[in-house]
């Protein structure tokens, strides 16, 4: 008996047999499989990227947990400390922090994630940003 295929494989055949079928549904219903492909895959990317679980020890490190407090709870008194001043000028939180947005990126939005880090590579700002280089700030 060969393996099991796992969580990210069936994810990707449920999605793929989506896709054959998304052409033959009448306009007013490919929305909602379209939202239902998108969470499909982030929770294909979910189960390849690091998460709360890689960023956690560094978090408690910083800010000085011993684990004795739920996840919840840390990001409460993290936001709560940084209100107050306690992390001005500190560089370990802005590495987590920027750490913690390119986890989140890599898992919900990755194409864009590729488009900032290339921009700071090429020092020009991604399309859609306020300042993606047409000159205005977007109302939206």
């Amino acid at each position: 008996m060969g393996d099991q295929p796992g969580a990210d494989e069936l994810l990707t055949v449920a999605r793929e047999t989506l896709k054959q079928v998304l052409d033959e549904l009448p306009p007013e219903r490919r929305y909602p499989v379209l939202m239902v492909l998108n969470a499909m895959a982030i929770a294909a990317r979910d189960g390849r990227t690091p998460g709360d679980a890689e960023a956690q020890p560094q978090l408690r490190e910083l800010c000085g947990d011993t684990g004795s407090v739920s996840w919840e709870t840390l990001l409460e008194r993290l936001a709560r400390d940084i209100r107050g001043g306690r992390f001005d000028g500190d560089a370990r939180l802005t590495q987590w922090l920027l750490a913690d947005v390119r986890r989140r990126l890599a898992r919900s939005n990755p194409q864009y994630l590729r488009m900032a880090e290339n921009a700071v590579r090429t020092k020009k700002p991604p399309p859609g940003s306020p300042d993606g280089g047409s000159g205005s700030v977007s109302s939206r």
